[in-house]
């Protein structure tokens, strides 16, 4: 469920049981690939939720924000 976007990120609610990100030897449905499914240019994930956890998934709209957010985060590339 979409909760809020603007120029540079999209934050939806992830229920548990549903993947946060797009892992490539699946064909399940995950957060990513649903945000990505209509948009020309793709949106990278700030941070990861657990698959068995519900939340706030923020997604970052460029590699120029997703970069500022990993220092933010201080988190290794995604």
């Amino acid at each position: 469920m979409l909760l809020f976007e603007d120029l540079h990120f999209v934050a939806v609610y992830k229920p548990a049981g549903i993947a946060g990100h797009h892992l490539e030897s699946s064909s399940a449905p995950s957060c990513e690939s649903e945000i990505n499914l209509n948009r020309l240019k793709k949106c990278i994930p700030a941070h990861r939720l657990d698959t068995g956890t519900s939340g706030i998934l923020l997604f970052c709209k460029s590699s120029e924000t997703h970069r500022d957010m990993r220092k933010i985060f201080n988190l290794r590339l995604i």
